[in-house]
């Protein structure tokens, strides 16, 4: 049984982002490359930071299985993840939340996959000068969460230069 346990809870964060499996090649071909930085946070991580953030934060997170985030700084590096990003998800069928391109080489693109009024997983792809940041956030996210993450998205906006 703890085997089976620990199995699942190390498949957990790959089957999350199983919308769109060329994500998880992507972040898994980049997990152990100098200059980029992945971040694999599964749901219980999260629940359990959740309690020490307040009440505020902890119903978000409660329905949260996984956050995966991959970020490069190298311009060779983010150019050749973005190149394969937007492979990856063309011809996904994802809705587009958000999609603002405020300079040629910043954009921040905010992708939905619905099942009626529940989330299974929010990407948040951002572009920035040689930066790029992959976020995927995956688990049974009701809609309501994305009138609530309209402040962070703003934030993201206005920290471009």
């Amino acid at each position: 049984m703890k085997k089976f346990i620990v199995l699942i809870t190390m498949l957990l964060p790959l089957g999350a982002m199983a919308t769109v499996p060329e994500l998880n090649k992507i972040v898994d071909n980049y997990s152990a490359t100098e200059g980029v930085t992945v971040v694999n946070l599964t749901g219980e991580m999260l629940k359990a930071q959740a309690g020490a953030a307040g009440a505020d934060t902890s119903k978000y997170i409660e329905d949260i299985e996984s956050l995966v985030i991959l970020q490069s700084e190298t311009a060779d590096l983010s150019k050749k993840i973005v190149k394969q990003v937007d492979k990856a998800l063309k011809g996904v069928n994802l809705e587009s939340l958000v999609d603002i391109q405020a300079e040629k080489d910043n954009r921040v693109r905010v992708l939905a996959n619905r099942d009626g009024e529940v989330i299974a997983d929010i990407i948040v792809f951002v572009t920035e000068g040689d930066e790029v940041a992959l976020i995927v956030i995956s688990g049974t996210l009701d809609e309501s969460i994305l009138g609530d993450m309209e402040s962070g998205i703003g934030g993201l906006i206005l920290g471009f230069d």
